[in-house]
């Protein structure tokens, strides 16, 4: 456990706005029941590190700092406020507010980012370690980079391609972590279709002589602002994706694949998503947990004739994302997902998690 927890339980007493919300938040002590959910909480996360946000019932949250910097965080931002109570050596906060909003969080916490772990994230994810045992890491060539980038291959019990079954891709390694062992677990259940999950790794670069990551340059499609650097990064990965790295997972896995499912989170999801509205006839359906949406997104998604199957996910207390995640979602209709949540890995693991839940039943 943790040396530091500290946790909010956060009451909705009236529907208003946020700024009127703020106003309302008032500092008590807790409760012998509170305690008690604390306690049960920070057991359930005790492997997080952040903020973490836990879904008490309908009308509550907890929040629990993780670490000492996350505890450190909430500390600096509301002993000012609201005055802290010790229990058994822990700093505890209790805050009854109107709704749960990124500005009444922020002024506790100091920061929007941390981790959701509620009753849904339970029942979607399956229990998982850190890594697939199936998982494959290989080193692949590649022209279009004219360089190597390490790749990642999480294959399910019983995966057909023959048969229709998918394949999943994705930036930032993501097959390598535990998305991969969450695609194992799910292949094992009787009631979903064996999956196949592939995923590659950003670039570095040199600037100056010290090393950077491309990740950004890779995964957002340039505007026409972006100097001619970031343009040439962005088209070497888009054409090594699209022309080296899903047809070499394809011929190894034997030739036949149902359909592509492309998935991405954050920097990565925005990648998904915008390439899955230019290919829809290569990528039949979108996992995209908190994308950030940009000019060119909004363009791609306004002129698209066709459309793959898209999945919006993101966290009401990332403000910065949700805000443009849900107003292209209301605009052109795609399925919006959210939760009480950061900008961090439980939010995407269920993302991902019940996406697929949906998405993959048995074979006819």
């Amino acid at each position: 456990m943790y040396p530091f927890i500290v946790w909010a339980a956060l009451a909705v007493a009236s529907v208003h706005s946020a700024e009127q919300c703020t106003d309302k938040l008032v500092g008590r002590e807790p409760s012998s029941l509170e305690l008690s959910a604390v306690v049960e909480a920070a057991a359930s996360v005790a492997d997080y590190q952040g903020l973490v946000f836990h879904q008490l019932d309908d009308e509550r949250m907890i929040v629990l700092a993780g670490d000492l910097e996350a505890s450190e965080l909430m500390l600096n931002g509301s002993q000012q406020r609201f005055g802290l109570h010790r229990v058994e050596d822990r700093p505890v906060l209790i805050l009854q507010h109107c709704e749960l909003s990124q500005t009444a969080l922020s002024m506790v916490a100091g920061t929007a980012f941390g981790e959701w772990a509620g009753p849904d994230f339970h029942q979607a994810r399956p229990a998982v370690g850190n890594e697939a045992n199936s998982l494959q890491t290989r080193a692949l060539e590649s022209e279009a980079l004219g360089g190597s980038r390490e790749i990642y291959l999480v294959v399910g019990a019983g995966w057909d391609g023959a048969a229709g079954d998918p394949l999943l891709v994705s930036g930032d390694g993501l097959a390598g972590g535990p998305f991969g062992a969450i695609v194992e677990a799910l292949s094992e259940l009787d009631e979903m279709r064996p999956m196949a999950f592939a995923s590659v790794r950003f670039g570095e670069g040199q600037v100056d002589g010290t090393s950077i990551s491309l990740r950004a340059a890779e995964y957002h499609q340039p505007d026409q602002s972006a100097d001619d650097l970031r343009r040439a990064a962005y088209l070497a990965h888009e054409q090594f994706f699209f022309e080296e790295f899903i047809p070499h997972v394809i011929a190894e896995l034997g030739g036949e694949v149902g359909q592509i499912v492309s998935f991405g989170i954050s920097s990565s999801a925005s990648f998904a998503l915008e390439q899955g509205l230019k290919r829809p006839e290569q990528i039949a359906a979108v996992i995209a947990a908190s994308p950030p949406v940009s000019a060119v997104t909004r363009s791609l998604a306004a002129q698209a004739e066709h459309r793959p199957l898209i999945r919006l996910w993101c966290g009401t207390l990332e403000d910065i994302f949700c805000n443009s995640i849900t107003q292209l979602a209301e605009q052109h209709d795609f399925p919006l997902e959210t939760r009480p949540a950061g900008h961090a890995s439980a939010l995407w693991e269920e993302a991902f998690s019940a996406s697929l839940r949906e998405m993959f039943t048995t074979r006819d």
